[in-house]
């Protein structure tokens, strides 16, 4: 079962409504016919649908939509599948350790909100990247899934679908990446709330000056780590953006 809300796809295919759909935005499962499909240029037996485009009898395949660069899809799953879990669960450990022994640190209250809302912010990415995740396939994925062989209506709707696809596959990775690089910055400034030393500690002779100054230089570097990081998504956004403008030039010329 393959959902899609394609409108081509509506006039090729017989569609059925369903009272399941896990996407609300999607009320349509397609369901395709069984048996060998049409030759190019006809039309399935019993429904209204124009002619396919033919091009001497030859199925014209149409260019889907590729991430660039061309490893961008699968940084994204690693992004969202294995770096937010993993430093959900660090920053959520390292909450629970700051509740059993508020003493130790400087900051303890703004410390622990901090991390909260690192760990929401994780958690969110991840919730994304399954979202985007279901929005991105190959030809190869939908050849397996619904082998052909296939008219040019087919080929047509198919990529059509593609194409709406990959724009939403765009808008939830936009959203994770977002929540990501924002929850990494907040992480360094929770370091640095950790970091920083305590007015007094519970056990005497252990926090001396120069215990003090050192975990004040570490303060220091988490909160420099944090700056780097938002240099570097600005750096990205920058260079993004001067790319679509580019693009967009080359394709009004």
């Amino acid at each position: 079962m393959l959902t899609l809300r394609c409108p081509a796809f509506q006039r090729a295919v017989f569609l059925k409504p369903t009272l399941h759909s896990p996407y609300p935005e999607r009320s349509w499962f397609m369901t395709m016919p069984d048996g060998p499909q049409p030759p190019a240029g006809t039309a399935p037996a019993g429904r209204n649908v124009p002619a396919a485009r033919i091009d001497n009898g030859v199925v014209v395949r149409r260019t889907w939509q590729v991430p660039i660069p061309y490893g961008r899809a699968a940084a994204v799953e690693a992004m969202t599948g294995i770096a937010a879990p993993l430093l959900a669960g660090f920053s959520l450990s390292l909450l629970g350790i700051i509740a059993q022994a508020p003493a130790s640190f400087h900051w303890p209250g703004a410390a622990m909100t901090v991390l909260c809302v690192v760990v929401a912010l994780l958690v969110a990415c991840v919730q994304f990247g399954f979202r985007a995740r279901s929005y991105h396939y190959s030809r190869a994925d939908l050849e397996a899934w619904l082998p052909g062989p296939h008219n040019q209506r087919y080929e047509d709707a198919f990529a059509d679908q593609q194409k709406a696809d990959w724009q939403d596959w765009l808008t939830w990775h936009g959203r994770a990446r977002f929540t990501y690089n924002l929850a990494i910055v907040l992480l360094a400034v929770g370091l640095a709330l950790v970091i920083a030393p305590p007015a007094s500690y519970p056990a005497p002779g252990v926090l001396t000056g120069t215990e003090r100054a050192i975990r004040w230089i570490g303060a220091a570097f988490a909160l420099a780590a944090g700056a780097g990081e938002l240099w570097w998504i600005g750096r990205d956004l920058y260079s993004e953006r001067r790319a679509r403008k580019t693009a967009t030039r080359a394709e009004e010329q």
